[in-house]
């Protein structure tokens, strides 16, 4: 019938022109199609031949109640931690910035039509179209907003399912800083991911019965999984993720068929070891850690894209708002090498520490390496002026619970130590926490294990850049010298700060300001499908290749009346490593 395929005003020819493009997008769309659905074949091939496999693994594996009690801490915890700042949903949605609603509108408009489809009698779903999950990424600099945006979407979720019983909404990341900062608890911790042994990545594992009978029970109403500061999520623990949640909701949809948001900015840090979340995970790894033959790209085949673009963490310094942005992008000019060079001490770092925390302000220390956190921790310990008193590791029988809802990273002052307990002030709660020895399971070869009692605390005096993403400070002391060896780790180490006054530079290498720009590419690829209005960010032909150093000293006030150095800044570690 011409009138159909003729529009009124239109020509034959114009018509025609338009078909051809219609049909074009439909090729497209059904090519994609096909893509994504062999790539969700391979993945649930996999898992069906490991699920054959599960009975005689969970025959051996819960004979130990150690792992069992684990995961029942790990479920807690995520209860615990979820207690909101008492702002109500109104009070957080009216304090959005325009671009924070948009996004937040967009999430919210996608759960109501699931809702809305939920609600349907079976005869009304056969006759619609469903509600496919939410799989987006939030991207954004440093200080636009993320983690407000994650309060209020955390906020939301609840209050569109309140019925409901158990969590609606879970918040993870790669650390424990990063998820204590958003009131989450560790991608691993959640998820029950493989743990890395000697720099190796592990490979998956099935959770046996009992473990995934707590697992399910109290992740059973689940909605939304929010994945934060997911520039250090590797491709292959994405791919892990998506199996743990089928395997837990025993679907074969992408993420057991639940909403996830991935937020973060990926020219931030990537994977400490691994591939960046958006990168492919070979045939050859896959084939080693799961069997499978064929490579996978969960991120390209499922993944949306938005982009907050109002800064709020340095919007009072717009001249340090504008130089971070060229650190990030790998554009940094002399202009920025002169700035940063400015804020070079030469005063000893241990003396630093102390005039920074006599202004009245809470000085934090950053190191690209954990050995030069272990280091620089050591020498603030040898100089308090207390005793030194040793504990000795002991191995114990029974375990201790969770303690206090607390998750790995989150830091606090010692206020009191005994034999049995340490008394530590953490940041973010007003009470003191009495801290108990935990006990955990270390394989020392294959079915050899040990049980170490030790308190889950490590000193915090320093951190390493990595642990600090996620942050918002006021101060911080920061060595970007020869010792940075990822891209984006300068650019994480000063966004964390609000203002250029508020950075303190042991040492300046311009070599650190590196970049990635297989990042870049990615962000421009997302832009380009999702956000055609934002512009293509160039290319930078010097990722990271200049070989001065800069020096320079900033003028020290002079301390008055200097008091002994302060008590120890203690980070939880529920690892609780064997001692050296």
């Amino acid at each position: 019938n011409e009138d159909e395929l003729v529009h009124d005003g239109e020509t034959v020819q114009e018509a025609f022109d338009r078909h051809i493009v219609d049909h074009k997008r439909c090729v497209e769309a059904n090519e994609k199609f096909r893509k994504l659905l062999k790539c969700r074949e391979k993945l649930k091939d996999i898992q069906d031949a490991r699920a054959a496999n599960r009975e005689e693994e969970n025959d051996v594996e819960d004979d130990d109640p150690q792992l069992t009690g684990q995961i029942k801490d790990a479920m807690n915890d995520v209860r615990d931690i979820d207690t909101g700042s008492g702002l109500t949903l109104q009070e957080r949605e009216s304090m959005l910035n325009v671009d924070q609603k948009r996004i937040f509108d967009h999430v919210k408009a996608h759960l109501l039509r699931q809702i809305e489809y939920e609600n349907k009698s079976k005869q009304e779903k056969g006759q619609s179209e469903s509600v496919k999950p939410l799989h987006m990424f939030i991207s954004g600099v440093g200080g636009t907003g993320k983690s407000f945006l994650i309060e209020a979407i955390k906020a939301l979720v609840k209050s569109l399912w309140s019925t409901l019983t158990k969590q609606t909404c879970v918040v993870c990341a790669p650390t424990g800083l990063a998820a204590y900062n958003v009131g989450g608890v560790t991608a691993h911790r959640l998820f029950q991911l493989p743990i890395e042994h000697d720099g190796q990545c592990a490979s998956y594992w099935s959770i046996p019965k009992a473990s995934h009978k707590v697992m399910k029970t109290e992740l059973q109403d689940l909605k939304m999984v929010i994945i934060d500061e997911v520039s250090m999520v590797s491709s292959l623990n994405l791919t892990y993720i998506h199996m743990r949640m089928n395997d837990l909701f025993e679907s074969d949809k992408w993420f057991g068929g639940k909403n996830v948001l991935f937020v973060g900015d990926i020219l931030q840090l990537p994977p400490v070891r691994g591939q960046p979340v958006f990168d492919k995970v070979t045939a050859s790894t896959l084939k080693y850690r799961l069997g499978s033959m064929s490579a996978v790209n969960i991120w390209r085949d499922t993944v949306t894209y938005d982009e907050l673009t109002i800064n709020e963490r340095q919007k009072t310094d717009q001249k340090f708002s504008e130089m971070l942005d060229k650190v990030r992008r790998g554009f940094s000019d002399d202009e920025t090498l002169a700035t940063l060079s400015e804020r070079v001490f030469s005063t000893p770092i241990e003396k630093k520490f102390k005039i920074v925390q006599q202004g009245g302000n809470a000085p934090v220390c950053l190191f690209p390496k954990v050995d030069m956190c272990k280091d620089f921790n050591k020498t603030m310990l040898a100089n308090l002026p207390s005793p030194t008193i040793k504990i000795r590791a002991t191995n114990l029988i029974d375990g201790t619970g969770s303690i206090h809802g607390l998750v790995n990273g989150a830091l606090g002052t010692v206020q009191a130590i005994s034999e049995t307990r340490i008394t530590v002030k953490f940041d973010r709660i007003t009470d003191p926490c009495e801290i108990e020895k935990v006990k955990r399971k270390f394989m020392v070869m294959k079915n050899v294990f040990v049980y170490r009692s030790q308190f889950p605390l490590i000193l915090a005096f320093a951190v390493t850049i990595h642990k600090c993403q996620g942050l918002s400070l006021d101060n911080a002391t920061i060595d970007l010298s020869e010792n940075v060896f990822s891209a984006g780790m300068a650019y994480v180490a000063l966004s964390r700060v609000r203002t250029l006054s508020g950075v303190h530079l042991t040492c300046l290498n311009p070599k650190s300001l590196m970049v990635s720009s297989r990042s870049i590419k990615e962000i421009n690829r997302l832009r380009q499908l999702y956000r055609p209005d934002l512009p293509q960010y160039a290319i930078p032909t010097d990722c990271g290749s200049r070989k001065r150093t800069l020096t320079g000293t900033i003028d020290e006030p002079q301390a008055k009346n200097q008091k002994n150095m302060p008590p120890p800044k203690v980070a939880r570690d529920k690892r609780s490593r064997p001692s050296d």
